[in-house]
């Protein structure tokens, strides 16, 4: 009988511990939030608008991320005039060295992939490229993509400070890199939503975001258990030595 009751103790133990690690893997809320310059672009930029979303997945010491946004430029100058407009997407990987924070904060890095689909356009005086002073009359021609794609990679890094409650702030350093675009003619595109003006494959970001944090269920720490320290060893009983 002894032994019937070791035997369920030993099952209800070992439920246990998987029940824990099955827990440790579930989600524990999910993070969304807009960027926070987005504002800004709008009322003192003539050249670029644009907008993005985010939401982050906690699992444990990882945080699963998405982000979405679309993107305009223009260049208007009197002998040319430059317009794209796009969407991108990224998603990624991030490792939060704050996962044991109850206030969820996060200090991360992580990995992302990025693509982009967008449509460009130049239009430009075939006069002034080759004199403005021939007294010829103008001529306007133009070259554009209509469906042209890119992708990259990109190694990111940044806080989530909590502000109140489930409100949080902070900000995204992105090393955006390898870019590669396709599906374009004669026309290099010179600027890719999401990447940022073609100038090199490789460039730097900075990215400003506001967050609400929806919990699902209270986070869970997975603790191992320690290990035997071998440095010490039992007392050993005296040993009386009679003559």
């Amino acid at each position: 009988m002894r032994s019937i009751s070791k035997c369920i103790i030993s099952l209800l133990l070992l439920s246990g511990s998987a029940q824990a690690q099955v827990d440790r893997w579930l989600p524990s809320g999910i993070r969304i939030g807009a960027e926070a310059g987005t504002p800004f672009f709008y009322i003192f930029s003539e050249k670029q608008n644009h907008w993005e979303v985010q939401a982050d997945l906690d699992i444990d010491k990882f945080l699963l991320v998405a982000d979405y946004g679309r993107a305009t430029f223009q260049l208007n100058e009197p002998t040319y005039s430059y317009t794209n407009e796009g969407g991108y997407l990224r998603v990624g990987l991030d490792y939060n060295f704050l996962a044991a924070d109850s206030a969820m904060q996060v200090i991360f890095i992580g990995l992302r992939y990025a693509q982009s689909n967008f449509s460009d356009r130049l239009d430009f005086n075939t006069r002034a490229v080759i004199e403005t002073e021939t007294g010829w009359p103008p001529v306007w021609t133009s070259n554009a993509n209509g469906a042209a794609a890119a992708r990259w990679f990109e190694l990111a890094s940044g806080i989530k400070a909590r502000v109140f409650q489930n409100v949080f702030m902070g900000f995204t350093v992105r090393y955006k890199m390898m870019l590669k675009v396709r599906d374009t003619g004669t026309l290099r595109p010179y600027y890719v939503p999401g990447f940022g003006k073609f100038i090199n494959a490789n460039t730097w970001g900075l990215n400003y975001y506001v967050y609400y944090r929806i919990p699902f269920r209270k986070k869970g720490f997975y603790k191992p258990k320690p290990k035997p320290d071998k440095s010490t060893t039992p007392e050993q009983p005296a040993v009386e030595i009679r003559q």
